[in-house]
């Protein structure tokens, strides 16, 4: 049974999307349980004596079928619950998450509504709480905080899907186990007097890789462009959030400016270091959190992730092999999509590394 108390702790705020599809929650389906059946072996066989025809049936073939289908039945169910459990907890916490920093009263009555539904399972009243919750608490909220859960499951989902992706790829290549690349049986020994060769000479024949390199290689070389375009991804949002507050509040665009600068000092001199914030990124986005506000910063990171969400989606529909970007009517953002964010330049504020 899903514990709903862990959801209000702050501390718990985990997404479980590994496991769970969107589908599997907002999608409605009809349960046809036991509906399988087999084929029964009908055998037709004349007898003169005793009749024209008899039909006979192979039981034993048939009852096997029947009850085999049966668990194969109740296992794929008994998973397709359990999915739908963890979509629809990862659901509740995105949607709790975001009342909670928009609206204290509504998000106190949302969480009446659930204890009030988690006791009503503890007593027995009701089957399950997915099933029960989910009109009730669609009521609660309002159908704009529900569609903004939706886009951030949605969002969340895509992530943990690519990163699966990317795992499965660097497993696929994994060590080399060919003997060409073992390590040399016996390396030969240079003598510096002998052979004329300095001590700290290499040596003249070659050293061939050893076994896992490869592996590790790929799987840095892989954490590294993941790195890459995390980094760039930030640096879109920061320059989107820029350009907003530039349009809309120009007090805060110069505040949110005097405080890139800052940071950007403060990490040329290392004296961030000790605070937690050794990367510039993770800085400026802390900086820009606290002093100009949480709400401005997830409006440009939502406007980021749409865009990108989009672009992933055109390119996964129709885009021609080879194509890296679509033509835009404002022209800022024609060369962004989900692969090309690392080959994005980050903004100027005044940063010369």
């Amino acid at each position: 049974m899903t514990s709903w108390n862990a959801i209000f702790s702050r501390d718990s705020v985990r997404y479980d999307t590994d496991s769970c599809d969107e589908s599997d929650f907002f999608v409605s389906s009809i349960d046809l349980d036991d509906i399988c059946v087999s084929t029964s072996t009908l055998c037709s066989v004349y007898n003169g004596n005793q009749g024209p025809y008899r039909a006979t049936i192979d039981s034993s073939d048939t009852q096997w079928s029947i009850s085999t289908t049966r668990i194969s039945n109740t296992r794929e169910e008994h998973t397709r619950k359990l999915k739908k459990k963890k979509a629809f907890s990862s659901f509740v916490k995105i949607l709790l998450k975001i009342i909670e920093g928009k609206d204290k009263d509504k998000f106190r009555n949302v969480k009446e509504v659930i204890l009030d539904f988690e006791q009503q399972k503890e007593r027995g009243e009701i089957d399950s709480v997915t099933e029960s919750l989910r009109s009730p608490l669609k009521n609660a909220v309002g159908p704009r905080y529900w569609s903004e859960a939706r886009k951030h499951l949605s969002r969340a989902i895509l992530d943990s899907r690519s990163k699966r992706c990317r795992a499965r790829d660097a497993a696929k290549a994994g060590p080399i186990t060919d003997r060409r690349f073992a390590p040399h049986p016996s390396p030969i020994i240079y003598c510096a007097e002998k052979d004329k060769l300095p001590l700290h000479s290499p040596l003249p024949f070659p050293v061939m890789a050893e076994r896992g390199t490869t592996a590790i290689s790929n799987a840095s070389v892989m954490k590294k462009k993941e790195m890459g375009t995390r980094k760039k991804r930030i640096w879109i949002i920061i320059s989107v959030l820029m350009q907003r507050l530039e349009r809309s509040n120009p007090v805060l665009y110069h505040k949110a400016h005097s405080l890139i600068k800052a940071c950007v000092q403060r990490h040329r001199n290392g004296s961030d270091a000790g605070e937690g914030h050794r990367s510039l990124t993770r800085s400026i986005q802390h900086c820009l959190k606290n002093d100009i506000g949480v709400e401005h910063w997830r409006r440009a990171e939502h406007a980021v992730g749409k865009f990108l969400l989009r672009r992933h989606q055109r390119v996964q529909t129709w885009e021609p092999l080879g194509s890296t970007a679509f033509p835009n009517k404002r022209g800022a953002w024609s060369a962004i999509d989900a692969t090309s964010v690392a080959a994005t330049k980050r903004p100027r504020f005044g940063i010369n590394h």
